[in-house]
């Protein structure tokens, strides 16, 4: 990852990754009419959701003995972000975030998933997740926008290529829920332990739908008394 260079050039429109021959391929994407920008996210040039999964795929297929580590990119609270700002704020901020991947990844995919979540696919021995952080965190403070933008990552190290990207994806996202809106830990490693929690939790939702739906559920009325107006 060049971040030297992120901060210090102009950021260029490509999209996707910045490995020669998809490099190649995003190029042409976007200066050929006739190129299928269904792959490319509209406002950010990043790859779009399914793009982004089939390219990673691909990646992790062609470089089997390589570690990568799936990383889920959030803006903390970027519906308030739009609301203080306005739309046209938040969409610099989105486009920043896009242009600025396509230079800080040199060796791996980015894409733009929805809304203010980014995915990022990358060699393990590649990414420093504290760097990521603090570049990140130097990219929005440039911007001077008047409101502090903080994002939060959820990291997933890739230990079976044969699962869905989606999957990790899924994964990652969930180590980023259980940091975000923590001020002072802005990343987040997937364990077996959010594992457990994840399945413990659909289990219950599951067994309560069951109950719910034979009946098992009952109401049980407690009344309530008034000390001062000294009644029910």
């Amino acid at each position: 990852m060049e971040n030297n260079k992120a901060e210090n050039s102009e950021v260029s429109v490509t999209a996707g990754t910045k490995s020669d021959s998809l490099k190649q391929q995003n190029t042409v994407a976007l200066t050929d009419p006739s190129a299928d920008f269904r792959e490319l996210d509209p406002l950010t040039a990043c790859y779009s959701r399914e793009t982004f999964f089939r390219m990673t795929s691909e990646m992790l297929m062609k470089h089997p003995d390589t570690s990568y580590v799936m990383v889920s990119c959030n803006i903390n609270r970027f519906k308030v972000v739009n609301e203080l700002l306005g739309t046209a704020a938040g969409d610099r901020i989105l486009v920043a975030f896009g242009q600025d991947l396509q230079q800080y990844i040199t060796d791996g995919t980015y894409g733009r998933l929805e809304a203010d979540h980014f995915a990022v696919c990358v060699p393990a021995s590649s990414f420093n997740p504290e760097e990521f952080v603090a570049h990140l965190d130097r990219l929005f403070d440039r911007m001077k926008l008047g409101h502090k933008i903080i994002c939060y990552f959820g990291i997933y190290p890739i230990d079976d290529i044969s699962l869905p990207v989606a999957i990790m994806s899924d994964r990652a996202t969930i180590a980023l829920g259980s940091v975000k809106g923590n001020y002072r830990q802005r990343y987040a490693y997937y364990d077996d332990k959010m594992k457990e929690t994840l399945l413990r939790e659909q289990k219950i939702v599951s067994e309560a739908d069951t109950a719910l739906r034979s009946g098992q559920f009952r109401i049980h009325l407690q009344p309530v008394f008034s000390v001062r107006q000294k009644n029910f």
